[in-house]
């Protein structure tokens, strides 16, 4: 499985909020572009990748 193809396997929170914040988007756009609060856009980022790292290690 490839970057892309466990991107799209994630939940779509997930998957929207990694690639925003590989392009370089801010917290704020990212909390915008979900309807989520600022605040919790860290912790979901950071379990974001680690479902992202948990789906490449197994594929």
């Amino acid at each position: 499985m490839d970057d892309e193809e466990a991107l799209d396997a994630l939940p779509r929170a997930y998957a929207v909020a990694l690639r925003m914040d590989a392009g370089g988007e801010g917290t704020d756009a990212i909390a915008a572009a979900l309807g989520l609060d600022l605040q919790s856009i860290p912790a979901l980022l950071e379990i974001g990748r680690r479902k992202l790292r948990s789906l490449l290690d197994d594929g």
